[in-house]
Protein backbone atom coordinates (compact mmCIF):
# COMPACT_ATOMS: atom_id res chain seq x y z
CA UNK A 1 0.00 0.00 0.00
CA UNK A 2 2.90 2.24 0.68
CA UNK A 3 3.43 2.42 -3.49
CA UNK A 4 -0.32 3.07 -3.78
CA UNK A 5 -0.20 6.03 -1.97
CA UNK A 6 3.36 7.04 -3.08
CA UNK A 7 1.84 6.67 -6.80
CA UNK A 8 -1.23 8.83 -5.93
CA UNK A 9 0.76 11.70 -3.85
CA UNK A 10 2.89 11.76 -7.43
CA UNK A 11 0.54 11.92 -9.63
CA UNK A 12 -1.51 14.77 -8.30
CA UNK A 13 1.50 17.18 -7.16
CA UNK A 14 2.59 15.88 -11.11
CA UNK A 15 -0.86 17.38 -12.05
CA UNK A 16 -0.77 20.32 -10.15
CA UNK A 17 2.40 21.23 -11.45
CA UNK A 18 1.11 20.60 -14.96
CA UNK A 19 -1.71 22.90 -14.46
CA UNK A 20 0.02 25.24 -12.97
CA UNK A 21 -2.08 25.99 -10.03
CA UNK A 22 -0.09 24.87 -6.93
CA UNK A 23 2.17 28.09 -7.32
CA UNK A 24 -0.87 30.60 -7.01
CA UNK A 25 -3.50 29.34 -4.48
CA UNK A 26 -3.59 32.33 -2.13
CA UNK A 27 -1.27 35.07 -3.38
CA UNK A 28 -3.07 37.99 -5.61
CA UNK A 29 -0.05 39.72 -8.26
CA UNK A 30 -0.13 43.41 -9.08
CA UNK A 31 -1.39 43.32 -12.52
CA UNK A 32 0.56 45.44 -14.96
CA UNK A 33 -1.60 46.04 -18.52
CA UNK A 34 0.57 47.06 -21.69
CA UNK A 35 -1.48 50.44 -21.92
CA UNK A 36 -2.46 51.62 -18.87
CA UNK A 37 0.93 50.35 -16.62
CA UNK A 38 0.77 49.24 -13.33
CA UNK A 39 -1.73 51.92 -12.25
CA UNK A 40 -5.11 53.32 -13.26
CA UNK A 41 -4.46 57.39 -13.33
CA UNK A 42 -7.63 59.48 -12.98
CA UNK A 43 -6.95 60.65 -16.56
CA UNK A 44 -7.23 57.03 -17.76
CA UNK A 45 -10.57 56.34 -15.81
CA UNK A 46 -12.35 58.74 -17.43
CA UNK A 47 -10.81 57.87 -20.63
CA UNK A 48 -11.51 53.90 -20.24
CA UNK A 49 -14.58 54.69 -19.09
CA UNK A 50 -14.40 52.61 -15.41
CA UNK A 51 -15.20 52.71 -11.81
CA UNK A 52 -18.06 55.14 -12.73
CA UNK A 53 -20.18 55.01 -9.50
CA UNK A 54 -16.83 56.14 -7.62
CA UNK A 55 -17.11 59.85 -6.84
CA UNK A 56 -13.45 61.61 -6.16
CA UNK A 57 -11.84 58.90 -7.80
CA UNK A 58 -7.89 59.43 -7.61
CA UNK A 59 -6.01 55.89 -8.73
CA UNK A 60 -6.90 52.67 -8.68
CA UNK A 61 -4.43 49.51 -8.76
CA UNK A 62 -5.56 45.45 -10.39
CA UNK A 63 -4.33 42.62 -8.26
CA UNK A 64 -5.26 39.57 -10.39
CA UNK A 65 -6.34 36.38 -8.46
CA UNK A 66 -5.50 32.75 -9.58
CA UNK A 67 -9.04 32.36 -10.77
CA UNK A 68 -8.01 35.23 -13.37
CA UNK A 69 -10.40 37.75 -11.52
CA UNK A 70 -9.38 41.24 -10.43
CA UNK A 71 -8.97 42.61 -7.15
CA UNK A 72 -8.89 46.66 -7.55
CA UNK A 73 -7.55 48.57 -4.49
CA UNK A 74 -9.05 52.15 -5.04
CA UNK A 75 -8.12 55.35 -3.93
CA UNK A 76 -10.62 57.92 -3.91
CA UNK A 77 -11.39 61.63 -1.97
CA UNK A 78 -13.98 62.07 0.32
CA UNK A 79 -14.24 65.82 1.68
CA UNK A 80 -10.65 66.30 0.93
CA UNK A 81 -9.74 63.13 3.10
CA UNK A 82 -7.84 60.85 0.88
CA UNK A 83 -9.16 56.98 1.57
CA UNK A 84 -9.03 53.65 -0.23
CA UNK A 85 -11.59 50.65 -0.79
CA UNK A 86 -10.51 46.97 -1.82
CA UNK A 87 -13.16 46.01 -4.26
CA UNK A 88 -13.04 42.09 -4.88
CA UNK A 89 -13.38 40.47 -8.20
CA UNK A 90 -14.23 43.32 -9.68
CA UNK A 91 -14.25 41.65 -13.43
CA UNK A 92 -11.95 39.32 -14.89
CA UNK A 93 -8.78 39.76 -16.23
CA UNK A 94 -9.95 38.98 -20.14
CA UNK A 95 -13.08 40.99 -19.72
CA UNK A 96 -10.69 44.18 -18.86
CA UNK A 97 -8.35 43.89 -21.71
CA UNK A 98 -11.20 43.54 -23.85
CA UNK A 99 -12.43 46.84 -22.53
CA UNK A 100 -9.36 48.65 -22.82
CA UNK A 101 -8.27 47.85 -25.73
CA UNK A 102 -11.71 48.39 -27.77
CA UNK A 103 -11.49 51.67 -26.16
CA UNK A 104 -8.12 52.46 -27.05
CA UNK A 105 -8.78 51.14 -30.88
CA UNK A 106 -12.34 53.39 -31.05
CA UNK A 107 -9.95 55.91 -30.22
CA UNK A 108 -6.40 55.88 -32.01
CA UNK A 109 -8.39 53.80 -35.87
CA UNK A 110 -7.16 50.19 -34.90
CA UNK A 111 -3.21 51.00 -33.45
CA UNK A 112 -1.03 47.97 -34.32
CA UNK A 113 -0.49 47.70 -31.19
CA UNK A 114 -4.59 46.53 -30.75
CA UNK A 115 -4.08 44.66 -33.51
CA UNK A 116 -1.00 42.76 -32.54
CA UNK A 117 -2.27 41.77 -28.93
CA UNK A 118 -3.60 38.54 -28.63
CA UNK A 119 -3.95 36.37 -25.76
CA UNK A 120 -1.96 33.18 -25.57
CA UNK A 121 -4.65 30.94 -24.44
CA UNK A 122 -6.61 31.46 -28.46
CA UNK A 123 -3.84 30.49 -30.47
CA UNK A 124 -6.45 29.41 -33.37
CA UNK A 125 -9.21 31.70 -32.90
CA UNK A 126 -11.84 31.93 -29.74
CA UNK A 127 -14.68 29.87 -30.18
CA UNK A 128 -18.00 31.99 -29.53
CA UNK A 129 -21.19 32.24 -29.87
CA UNK A 130 -22.99 35.63 -31.16
CA UNK A 131 -26.77 35.82 -29.61
CA UNK A 132 -28.86 38.52 -32.06
CA UNK A 133 -31.07 41.19 -31.06
CA UNK A 134 -33.86 39.27 -32.71
CA UNK A 135 -32.74 36.13 -30.45
CA UNK A 136 -31.08 33.82 -32.91
CA UNK A 137 -27.72 32.39 -32.19
CA UNK A 138 -24.85 31.40 -34.04
CA UNK A 139 -21.42 30.23 -33.08
CA UNK A 140 -18.12 28.77 -34.54
CA UNK A 141 -14.25 30.70 -34.21
CA UNK A 142 -13.58 34.26 -34.55
CA UNK A 143 -11.74 34.55 -37.10
CA UNK A 144 -10.97 38.36 -38.06
CA UNK A 145 -12.90 41.48 -37.02
CA UNK A 146 -13.82 44.18 -39.06
CA UNK A 147 -14.84 47.81 -38.63
CA UNK A 148 -18.60 46.51 -38.47
CA UNK A 149 -18.39 43.15 -38.89
CA UNK A 150 -16.85 39.41 -37.36
CA UNK A 151 -16.29 36.86 -39.45
CA UNK A 152 -16.91 33.14 -37.77
CA UNK A 153 -15.89 29.59 -38.96
CA UNK A 154 -18.27 27.35 -39.17
CA UNK A 155 -17.87 24.50 -36.84
CA UNK A 156 -19.02 21.81 -39.28
CA UNK A 157 -16.25 22.68 -41.76
CA UNK A 158 -13.11 22.10 -40.14
CA UNK A 159 -10.64 24.81 -41.36
CA UNK A 160 -12.31 24.93 -45.47
CA UNK A 161 -11.70 28.90 -45.54
CA UNK A 162 -11.91 28.78 -49.08
CA UNK A 163 -15.76 27.80 -49.04
CA UNK A 164 -17.94 30.85 -48.68
CA UNK A 165 -20.78 28.88 -47.24
CA UNK A 166 -18.38 28.21 -44.38
CA UNK A 167 -17.67 31.61 -43.58
CA UNK A 168 -20.69 33.38 -40.83
CA UNK A 169 -20.33 37.36 -41.43
CA UNK A 170 -22.06 39.04 -38.88
CA UNK A 171 -22.77 42.70 -38.35
CA UNK A 172 -22.13 44.65 -35.37
CA UNK A 173 -25.35 46.03 -35.31
CA UNK A 174 -27.41 42.69 -34.90
CA UNK A 175 -25.16 41.70 -32.07
CA UNK A 176 -26.76 41.43 -28.26
CA UNK A 177 -24.00 40.23 -26.80
CA UNK A 178 -21.54 37.37 -27.19
CA UNK A 179 -20.08 34.75 -25.24
CA UNK A 180 -16.51 33.51 -25.54
CA UNK A 181 -16.16 29.95 -24.56
CA UNK A 182 -14.12 29.03 -22.31
CA UNK A 183 -11.69 25.89 -21.64
CA UNK A 184 -12.86 22.41 -20.25
CA UNK A 185 -10.43 20.19 -18.84
CA UNK A 186 -12.46 17.72 -16.76
CA UNK A 187 -12.40 15.30 -19.86
CA UNK A 188 -8.52 15.33 -19.58
CA UNK A 189 -8.55 15.14 -15.77
CA UNK A 190 -10.84 12.12 -15.84
CA UNK A 191 -8.79 10.56 -18.80
CA UNK A 192 -5.67 11.12 -16.78
CA UNK A 193 -7.21 9.74 -13.52
CA UNK A 194 -8.16 6.75 -15.32
CA UNK A 195 -4.84 5.97 -16.63
CA UNK A 196 -3.42 6.61 -13.20
CA UNK A 197 -5.89 4.10 -11.81
CA UNK A 198 -4.57 1.04 -14.87
CA UNK A 199 -1.26 1.78 -13.53
CA UNK A 200 -1.77 1.15 -9.78
CA UNK A 201 -4.15 -1.45 -10.49
CA UNK A 202 -1.55 -3.52 -12.28
CA UNK A 203 1.14 -2.56 -9.99
CA UNK A 204 -1.44 -3.74 -6.74
CA UNK A 205 -2.06 -7.08 -8.84
CA UNK A 206 1.38 -7.93 -9.37
CA UNK A 207 2.53 -6.75 -5.76
CA UNK A 208 0.12 -9.96 -4.68
CA UNK A 209 0.81 -12.57 -7.72
CA UNK A 210 4.39 -12.08 -6.29
CA UNK A 211 3.73 -12.42 -2.62
CA UNK A 212 0.69 -15.31 -3.25
CA UNK A 213 2.26 -18.83 -2.27
CA UNK A 214 -0.73 -20.84 -3.67
CA UNK A 215 -0.20 -22.77 -6.63
CA UNK A 216 -3.67 -20.47 -7.78
CA UNK A 217 -1.23 -17.93 -7.84
CA UNK A 218 -3.72 -15.61 -10.29
CA UNK A 219 -7.08 -16.05 -7.95
CA UNK A 220 -4.91 -15.64 -5.21
CA UNK A 221 -3.68 -12.60 -6.44
CA UNK A 222 -7.19 -10.96 -8.16
CA UNK A 223 -9.31 -11.36 -4.52
CA UNK A 224 -6.40 -9.55 -2.57
CA UNK A 225 -6.40 -6.61 -5.53
CA UNK A 226 -10.12 -6.87 -6.19
CA UNK A 227 -10.77 -3.90 -3.09
CA UNK A 228 -7.25 -1.68 -3.44
CA UNK A 229 -7.96 -1.51 -7.09
CA UNK A 230 -11.46 -0.39 -7.09
CA UNK A 231 -10.97 2.26 -3.95
CA UNK A 232 -7.97 3.23 -5.71
CA UNK A 233 -10.01 3.56 -8.85
CA UNK A 234 -12.12 5.76 -7.52
CA UNK A 235 -10.26 7.95 -5.48
CA UNK A 236 -7.71 8.65 -8.62
CA UNK A 237 -10.56 9.38 -11.74
CA UNK A 238 -12.31 11.43 -8.80
CA UNK A 239 -9.07 13.15 -8.07
CA UNK A 240 -8.45 14.14 -11.94
CA UNK A 241 -11.82 15.05 -12.57
CA UNK A 242 -11.71 17.50 -9.26
CA UNK A 243 -8.55 19.00 -10.94
CA UNK A 244 -10.37 19.11 -14.41
CA UNK A 245 -12.92 21.42 -13.18
CA UNK A 246 -10.43 23.40 -11.11
CA UNK A 247 -8.16 24.38 -13.74
CA UNK A 248 -11.05 25.04 -16.19
CA UNK A 249 -12.03 28.49 -17.45
CA UNK A 250 -15.66 30.08 -17.55
CA UNK A 251 -17.22 31.48 -20.59
CA UNK A 252 -16.48 35.21 -21.10
CA UNK A 253 -20.09 37.16 -21.56
CA UNK A 254 -18.97 40.13 -23.68
CA UNK A 255 -21.87 42.82 -24.18
CA UNK A 256 -22.10 44.41 -27.38
CA UNK A 257 -23.72 48.21 -26.52
CA UNK A 258 -22.18 49.86 -30.55
CA UNK A 259 -20.72 48.66 -33.70
CA UNK A 260 -17.18 50.23 -32.16
CA UNK A 261 -17.45 47.80 -29.32
CA UNK A 262 -16.37 44.87 -31.61
CA UNK A 263 -12.93 46.41 -32.21
CA UNK A 264 -11.68 44.81 -29.01
CA UNK A 265 -12.30 41.81 -30.02
CA UNK A 266 -9.69 41.52 -32.34
CA UNK A 267 -7.29 39.64 -29.39
CA UNK A 268 -9.70 37.07 -29.75
CA UNK A 269 -9.42 36.06 -33.50
CA UNK A 270 -7.44 34.11 -35.22
CA UNK A 271 -6.24 36.98 -37.55
CA UNK A 272 -5.92 39.68 -35.58
CA UNK A 273 -3.23 41.88 -37.94
CA UNK A 274 -4.52 40.78 -41.54
CA UNK A 275 -6.87 38.77 -43.14
CA UNK A 276 -5.67 36.15 -45.63
CA UNK A 277 -6.75 36.38 -49.26
CA UNK A 278 -9.38 33.94 -49.17
CA UNK A 279 -11.36 35.97 -46.30
CA UNK A 280 -10.92 39.56 -47.87
CA UNK A 281 -13.05 38.46 -50.78
CA UNK A 282 -16.02 37.60 -48.43
CA UNK A 283 -17.84 40.98 -48.68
Amino acid sequence: MKILAFITIGFAFATCLFSQTCAQNDVSTNLTNPIIGDTLSLDERNFYQLFPQIEGFQSAVFYLNPDSTLNADVKYSDDGVLKDTLIKNYRSLKNLNYHIYARDALENGMPERVLNYQAPVYSKGAEVSTYMDDGSETSGELLSVRKNSILLLNPECDDRLLNPDCINQIKASEIDRLVVKGNSNVILGVSLGLLASVVVGAIIYQSNYESSSSWLRGLAAYEKSKTPIILSSIGLITLGATIGIFTSTPDEVINIYSENDIRGLSSYSRYPKEEPKQLKKIQ
